[in-house]
């Protein structure tokens, strides 16, 4: 027998879902390209977050407060720094934040290796494509983040309707 869901219940999930895929949304741009003019100051304008973490309330309101007050020296300045963590050439033994997933799980620390065959596969099996406009490979944090924000929209559009 098919259990129901009570109406409280699922608004709860899809206000759970609905926040997590905006926070999936944040994380995703953050780690798509550097911080530019508009981006800080979207970021920086933002509703205060609420959560029942302080150190991440804590933490969002100091990058507010810093984002408030960058000029465009400053947001340069990240830029390299994104630039340089995130996009450095060198051996993986460098110390980069490579933001791609087969990087990680292949042998040799080589991109376009098993995990990012494995996610064409999952995000073809769900209808998923990146934006053709983001150059990197499917692997890449920024699209993987991506694909989470539409399996919580999915999960919205099921629970809204019953399934």
């Amino acid at each position: 027998m098919e259990e129901v869901m009570s109406a409280e219940l699922v608004e709860n999930l899809v206000d759970f879902c609905e926040n997590r895929a905006r926070v999936y949304a944040l994380l995703s741009r953050c780690y798509e390209k550097e911080l530019d003019t508009a981006f800080a100051a979207e970021l920086a304008e933002a509703a205060r977050v609420e959560s029942d973490d302080p150190a991440l309330a804590e933490g969002f309101a100091a990058l507010q407060t810093d984002l408030a007050g960058c000029d465009d020296g400053q947001l340069e300045l990240l830029a390299v720094v994104f630039d340089r963590v995130f996009f450095g050439m060198g051996p993986r033994s460098a110390q980069k934040a490579f933001p791609y997933e087969s990087v990680y799980t292949s042998e040799g620390g080589l991109m376009m290796q098993d995990a990012y065959s494995e996610v064409l596969r999952l995000y073809r099996a769900a209808g998923f494509a990146k934006d053709p406009g983001f150059t990197e490979p499917e692997d890449h944090l920024a699209v993987e983040l991506a694909f989470m924000v539409r399996l919580c929209e999915r999960a919205v559009e099921a629970l809204r309707a019953g399934d």
